[in-house]
C-alpha cells in the first residue's frame, strides 16, 4: 500500500514537470530558466 502511494506521488511529480516544460506559451529563455529551477529543486541533472 505504501509503495503504491509513493509510486503515484512520483508519477504525479513527473507529470507536473513535463506539463510545465511543454507549455507552448513559454519562450526559449523562460523554458531554460524553468529547467534550471526544476533541476535545483529535484536534484536531477539537466540534459540538453
Amino acid at each position: 500500500m505504501l509503495y503504491n502511494k509513493r509510486s503515484e506521488e512520483i508519477a504525479a511529480n513527473r507529470l507536473k514537470i513535463i506539463t510545465l516544460l511543454t507549455d507552448t506559451a513559454l519562450n526559449k529563455d523562460k523554458r531554460q530558466l524553468l529547467k534550471e529551477e526544476i533541476c535545483i529543486q529535484t536534484g536531477l541533472s539537466e540534459r540538453k
